[in-house]
């Protein structure tokens, strides 16, 4: 089974793997041995997963951040599109860069099919983000995605790819009302 890392905060989301270092020094085992036994507790194996990283540019820029801005790239399942915004998230660097990581720091993501999503949206109370979008909704929606831009599309398989490059085009451009399945908000 697949973890997202949208499931905490990047704080909370460090506090399992402390935990698993801190016990696998203390009872001599490894920390994937200690995955290992922590997902079959509860009845899951461990999927394959492989790197995936990047880069996105605003108009041919590094992204432009303004105090609270927090930049998501999100991975839409391209065989569920018709659900809401759910899928692994990660937020993207000062920089640009963004990099995805399911059971340890940088280890990628699951292969599939996917849909890529962005959106810049504001830090409202601890890790809560809420619209409007920064990105005038130009590039929140999955299945305007699909559609409209197709390099947003991607095949994700082995060995990874640690090179994505995205460049949203925003200046001049008129904002779009948000789809009912838009990302709008991270609780």
């Amino acid at each position: 089974m697949f973890f997202p890392p949208r499931l905490a905060s990047p704080r909370r989301r460090l506090f399992p793997a402390f935990a698993l270092l801190l016990i696998a020094g203390c009872t001599g085992t490894s920390a994937n041995q200690n995955l290992e036994k922590s997902l079959a507790t509860i009845g899951h194996e461990r999927t394959a997963v492989y790197p995936l990283a990047g880069k996105i540019t605003v108009d041919g820029q590094p992204p432009d951040f303004a105090e609270g801005d927090r930049i998501i790239v999100m991975l839409n399942d391209a065989a569920k599109l018709g659900a809401a915004a759910t899928g692994p998230y990660v937020y993207v660097g000062k920089d640009g860069d963004f990099t995805f990581r399911t059971y340890g720091t940088d280890d990628g993501a699951p292969a599939g099919t996917y849909i890529v999503t962005f959106a810049k949206l504001k830090v409202k109370k601890r890790s809560s983000l809420v619209g409007p979008d920064g990105f005038h909704n130009l590039y929140n929606d999955a299945e305007r995605n699909q559609q409209e831009y197709p390099d947003f599309k991607i095949e994700h398989k082995a060995p990874g790819k640690k090179d994505y490059l995205f460049d949203l085009r925003i200046a001049g451009r008129e904002e779009v009302v948000a789809g009912p399945k838009a990302l709008t908000r991270i609780k």
